[in-house]
């Protein structure tokens, strides 16, 4: 009778142990599904982000198509004198955007020279840089002027905040002084 009982109380362990080997797999198979539908979600957001940048640089594409198709029609319809009066004036007008590419990226390349002359953050180009290198010295000036004072401040801020201890006239004992109080005493900074 005890066998039966042994064999019936192993069964039941079996089928426990079964249960729940069952349930696991199929609380994965849930998370799964659950990364499944999270991959599917992600994906159809990708798509829709994709969809729409394209959207966007047809949209621009078509514009700029259709600004020079124009232009190509204008001229057309004017004489050789005209036709090249025009062609001279758009070089020209080219010319000048790209002087005002180079004359900026010199500045910046200038400023930047400055700023790490005089030791200030590179980062802070953007906040500086002016139309052209006088009005970007002033800026700097100020600038300079503002962070030193910043800074100063916070280095006064922290030596406020940690005075060191001075020897007092009075000797104390240090025996009847606990743990802390001695270290505070002798070691504090």
């Amino acid at each position: 009778m005890e066998e039966n009982k042994n064999i019936d109380t192993n069964n039941q362990e079996t089928n426990q142990e079964e249960t729940k080997t069952t349930e696991t797999k199929e609380t994965t198979e849930t998370k799964e599904e659950k990364t499944m539908l999270t991959k599917e979600e992600h994906q159809k957001m990708v798509n829709e982000a994709v969809a729409a940048a394209v959207a966007e640089q047809k949209e621009s594409f078509n514009s700029l198509l259709e600004t020079k198709l124009e232009e190509e029609r204008r001229l057309a319809k004017l004489d050789d004198d005209e036709r090249e009066k025009a062609e001279r004036e758009r070089k020209q007008k080219e010319l000048l955007e790209k002087e005002k590419d180079i004359a900026r990226r010199e500045l910046k390349i200038e400023t930047t020279r400055l700023l790490a002359e005089k030791n200030l953050p590179t980062d802070c180009l953007e906040l500086v840089i002016g139309e052209d290198m006088a009005a970007t010295s002033k800026k700097i000036e100020t600038f300079q002027s503002m962070f030193n004072q910043a800074v100063e401040e916070a280095v006064n801020k922290r030596i406020a905040g940690n005075t060191p201890i001075t020897g007092s006239k009075t000797t104390t004992d240090d025996s009847k002084l606990s743990d802390k109080e001695y270290f505070e005493r002798h070691y504090k900074q």
